[in-house]
């Protein structure tokens, strides 16, 4: 199992990789992008299928749910989660209408990320719709992803940077948003700057944009963010201005079940199960196509 679900994680990242390679450049069209998306997860679904995974033989609507409502507290990290209730995210829309298979009522809450942590740590919420175990640690992750994202390093357009490794932002100032995890060296980096690096912690309630408008004003020399919800928040008036130095490889995120929760493990299984499921990835590639953005290069 643990080795289907490694191969299962390393296919979704290879997709993701393929929708937004160097190849699919800025003069490819926003349905170009979106229907190169469902091309690959369909493609997921059928691995999922052909690969004999447990979690996905085992899917039955007949499955017994392990709760009637499901409270998630979330950041605005939109377009994965957020803060419109008209428009929810792509991992909000994917889960909701999935859980409705099972009469299970969905209610996400937006918060800033710390709040958001705090709440689920005290059990004042279910858990985390979107989470990494370094973000979390001693919360009960689902074993199979609910998404996944790609961290970039993003400067001026004018500036020379290409970010390849620690060594690459030495003497440079970084922007980052606090208790965010971005993966290593980032991640490291922020934690423990040397002499040579400087790092700067957004914490207010507008952080991504703090880091934009910081990093236009030569305040900072570049910030760390996820490609689709810099180009989600950026829209089209700023792109111009800034540009791509190098981005890490596509990582999966997951939810994370409050360790408070008296089911939190059974909850957990089941959200596996349901990741996991040709039922949700359809869904969740009807979700992706509302929130089309052109990403940053």
């Amino acid at each position: 199992m643990a080795n289907k679900l490694f191969r299962l994680k390393r296919v979704q990242s290879q997709l993701h990789s393929l929708v937004l390679s160097p190849s699919v450049n800025q003069s490819s069209s926003l349905r170009t992008r979106s229907t190169l998306m469902s091309l690959a997860l369909g493609t997921l679904a059928l691995f999922c299928v052909s690969t004999g995974s447990a979690f996905a033989q085992n899917w039955s609507l007949d499955t017994p749910p392990p709760t009637s409502e499901l409270n998630l507290a979330a950041a605005d990290w939109c377009p994965y989660s957020c803060a419109d209730p008209e428009a929810p995210g792509i991992v909000a829309e994917a889960l909701r209408a999935t859980l409705g298979d099972f009469g299970i009522d969905l209610q996400v809450k937006v918060f800033p990320w710390s709040r958001a942590l705090k709440m689920a740590e005290m059990g004042q919420v279910d858990g985390l719709l979107t989470a990494v175990p370094s973000e979390a640690p001693g919360f009960i992750f689902t074993d199979s992803p609910s998404g996944q994202y790609q961290i970039c390093v993003y400067s001026r357009r004018n500036s020379n940077l290409r970010f390849d490794g620690r060594n690459s932002l030495r003497g440079l100032t970084l922007g980052a948003i606090q208790d965010y995890g971005y993966g290593e060296p980032l991640d490291s980096i922020i934690a423990a700057p040397k002499a040579d690096e400087g790092v700067y912690i957004a914490s207010n309630s507008a952080p991504l944009r703090s880091l934009i408008e910081m990093t236009k004003k030569f305040r900072i020399d570049a910030f760390v963010e996820d490609k689709l919800v810099l180009a989600r928040e950026l829209g089209s008036k700023d792109e111009r201005q800034l540009r791509s130095a190098g981005c890490l490889e596509s990582v999966p995120f997951f939810t994370a079940i409050s360790p408070k929760h008296e089911s939190g493990k059974a909850i957990a299984v089941f959200l596996s199960k349901l990741y996991a499921s040709d039922t949700y990835i359809r869904n969740y590639q009807s979700s992706q196509e509302h929130y089309a953005y052109q990403v940053v290069e």
